[in-house]
């Protein structure tokens, strides 16, 4: 049986956007609110400090909670990120084999790589992606994850979805990185020209 994954930015004690990821959990599972794996209830079981960064990473199925552990988070610098074609690449649900994205950056000889198919940018190998393009942010339309902050994003309108092709790439100046680990207001605003076509 598939076995999944959620990770959880936890910032001086709390617990952020668990709501949005309770939401997943439960749509992973085919659970309706309340009933389940909840998350507040297994929050609880983590001991948990008034400060510094954490990732909250739990690896479940429908069975049980398979991995429940708090991780010390400290962001990685990137410097060249590769574009790399994956027509056929599935991942609507956040699986806990990775095995093909690992596959794809080590290709790459890259540090991490944003996936398109069929020329339509999708996401990067952990990451959704946002471009500036002088005016406003945008992010692809066609993601391979409907990320929890890619969502909360939307929801605060800081961005809206395009469907941006391979060419389209030239006419943005800057693109982000984010997830739930590296919020919008953490993550780092890149040059365009980081990205190897």
């Amino acid at each position: 049986m598939s076995l999944y994954i959620e990770s959880i930015r936890i910032k001086n004690g709390k617990a952020e956007n668990l709501e949005l990821h309770q939401e997943r959990v439960n749509n992973t599972l085919g659970q309706k609110s309340g009933e389940g794996l909840n998350l507040k209830n297994h929050l609880e079981d983590l001991k948990l400090t008034n400060s510094g960064l954490f990732k909250w990473r739990i690896e479940y199925n429908r069975e049980k909670i398979h991995q429940n552990q708090l991780i010390p988070y400290h962001p990685t610098t990137v410097s060249k990120i590769k574009l790399v074609e994956a027509p056929n690449l599935k991942y609507a649900l956040k699986y806990s084999n990775r095995e093909i994205f690992k596959r794809l950056l080590l290709q790459s000889k890259a540090d991490d790589i944003i996936i398109t198919q069929k020329g339509v940018i999708t996401d990067a190998s952990y990451a959704n992606v946002f471009f500036w393009n002088g005016v406003q942010w945008e992010t692809p339309s066609t993601p391979l994850l409907n990320g929890t902050q890619r969502r909360l994003i939307l929801n605060r309108k800081l961005a809206v979805e395009k469907k941006i092709h391979l060419n389209d790439i030239k006419q943005y100046f800057h693109f982000k990185r984010v997830n739930a680990m590296m919020n919008w207001e953490d993550s780092h605003i890149e040059k365009i020209d980081m990205i190897i076509c």
